[in-house]
């Protein structure tokens, strides 16, 4: 069987909310390094889904930091404070910033792009560069593939953050002209095909905080809900047919 060999970022309708290899592992035009790791003979081996690396994922710790978030397409900082989440992953740590530390000019109505949060461990989170001055503060880049340029109206709303969780796909919408200025919807790929997003199930909120914190907390119990199920047809796939008739 020849091998699979795969390189930079691809958007279907598999997944194209993450590349195919974690983003700061690798250099422009590089090798991905899980090809060079694994050998990639398909989806079916844990190291070829970037995910498996994901959900493995180790936390290490988390830094107060202060000093300025760039701008992916301008040369603009903008301020911001707060924590760096940092996850070992195939023993190297990497950063990533919360979705609420997030200034409104990156993910907000006057923004130019969508976040793309990676889910970690089941939590929605931006992958980033930091820098630090001599003097303490930082520079926050944020990692290429974690956001996508252009914008995409939904019944008057504009998705600012979304994130693929297996089949769905979670987002997050504001309008500043509605009662409720922000909402998250869900919506299934598989359904949708390669047609246009169909979102339903919204959810509305009168603050971004709050939206966020919906965004994140329905993205998590949906990757726990997928987890457990992966679990336990891994178990009846491993425990033999007698036992699994005495239980019964």
């Amino acid at each position: 069987m020849k091998k699979l060999t795969l390189y930079g970022f691809y958007e279907n309708k598999l997944s194209y909310n993450f590349c195919v290899y974690p983003r700061s592992f690798l250099g422009f035009w590089e090798t991905p390094w899980i090809t060079k790791l694994t050998g990639l003979f398909g989806w079916d081996t844990p190291g070829a889904n970037p995910q498996w690396y994901l959900d493995n994922a180790k936390y290490a710790n988390a830094n107060i930091l202060q000093g300025h978030v760039k701008d992916p397409v301008m040369s603009i900082y903008y301020p911001i404070n707060g924590l760096i989440l940092r996850y070992e992953i195939m023993g190297k740590q990497q950063p990533y910033l919360p979705m609420d530390k997030l200034p409104n000019e990156l993910m907000g109505m006057n923004a130019q792009f969508i976040m793309q949060p990676e889910l970690v461990c089941g939590r929605p989170v931006i992958p980033v560069k930091v820098t630090f001055a001599k003097n303490g503060s930082c520079t926050v880049e944020l990692e290429r593939g974690s956001y996508v340029a252009g914008r995409i109206i939904n019944a008057d709303y504009q998705i600012t953050a979304r994130v693929r969780v297996g089949n769905a796909e979670f987002a997050i919408g504001e309008c500043n002209k509605a009662p409720d200025p922000f909402v998250t919807w869900v919506r299934n790929c598989k359904n949708d095909g390669d047609g246009p997003p169909n979102y339903f199930w919204g959810h509305y909120r009168s603050y971004r905080a709050a939206a966020i914190e919906d965004f994140c907390k329905r993205a998590g119990d949906e990757y726990k809900k997928q987890q457990d199920r992966m679990a336990q047809q891994e178990q009846n796939r491993t425990t033999p047919k007698k036992e699994r008739g005495e239980a019964r």
